[in-house]
């Protein structure tokens, strides 16, 4: 069965057979991983809006100190300094900025997952995501 591609997401959830088909089977490892975090960033959205507490505990993560900082932590103090409903919004927006800031996000540190049966799950709801990709 042949697949058209609409979008890069589709695109890199899959490849192409030798036969010219669409493999919705083989799904980029990084791609997985940006949408796992997605995944996780979107459980956050849910537990700051009764629990906004976890973004002082998210700034108390993220020093300042020193010559050596990575400009991503001022990217994250400024975003953590504003309203919980401006950081839930944007801890789940897709974009190339929030895709490269959920990669080093002191709000994942906050929240824990010690679960390993729901991490699993997280796992396999972002590979599931990424393999439907509807056929025209």
């Amino acid at each position: 069965m042949k697949v058209h591609v609409h979008s890069l997401q589709e695109a890199s959830a899959g490849r192409w057979r030798p036969d010219g088909s669409w493999d919705v089977g083989a799904v980029n490892a990084e791609t997985v991983n940006d949408r796992v975090k997605l995944l996780v960033h979107r459980l956050i959205a849910r537990h700051l809006k009764s629990n906004p507490d976890m973004i002082v505990q998210a700034r108390g993560r993220l020093t300042l100190e020193g010559d050596d900082v990575p400009g991503y932590v001022g990217e994250w103090m400024s975003l953590l300094e504003s309203h919980v409903d401006t950081v839930r919004r944007k801890i789940t927006e897709r974009s190339p900025d929030m895709n490269r800031l959920r990669l080093s996000s002191p709000l994942a540190d906050v929240l824990a997952l010690h679960d390993s049966d729901l991490r699993r799950r997280i796992y396999r709801k972002a590979r599931i995501g990424l393999r439907s990709v509807n056929p025209t």
